[in-house]
């Protein structure tokens, strides 16, 4: 189980990446999960996602909910498909973007440029404008 300052990081990297999503939208952030509401019944929620690996998070995942009836929609898509460069060139091992857990701390072992996290949002965006 992570602990409170562990979980809280993850939420605040969260916040980092989808700001921009964020300030456009309705939405309120419970733990690392965004909840874009999108009329009475249904709901998208936006995740980082881990695919293949405990402590390292790869993907971006999107769920449409209904109140009702539940899951109507689901959707992960991998920061290699996303990102512009998978691969971190400036770093010493040329290494896949990715979130790593490690002692408790949260960051990034593969730094995404600025186009990287704009992508990320309009995917957020798209999903989102796709269902309402």
């Amino acid at each position: 189980m992570r602990d409170i300052k562990s979980y809280k990081k993850l939420s605040e990297i969260t916040q980092d990446i989808f700001a921009p999503v964020m300030k456009e939208f309705n939405c309120s952030i419970i733990g690392s999960d965004i909840y874009f509401p999108l009329d009475e019944r249904r709901i998208i929620i936006a995740q980082l996602y881990n695919s293949w690996c405990r402590d390292q998070w790869d993907n971006v995942r999107l769920f449409l909910k209904d109140k009702f009836t539940g899951e109507l929609d689901s959707k992960a898509i991998g920061f290699s498909k996303i990102f512009e460069s998978s691969v971190d060139l400036s770093h010493p091992n040329k290494i896949g973007k990715h979130i790593w857990q490690s002692g408790g701390r949260y960051s990034w072992y593969g730094q995404p440029t600025r186009e990287d996290i704009s992508a990320m949002n309009d995917v957020v965006r798209s999903y989102i404008l796709m269902w309402k």
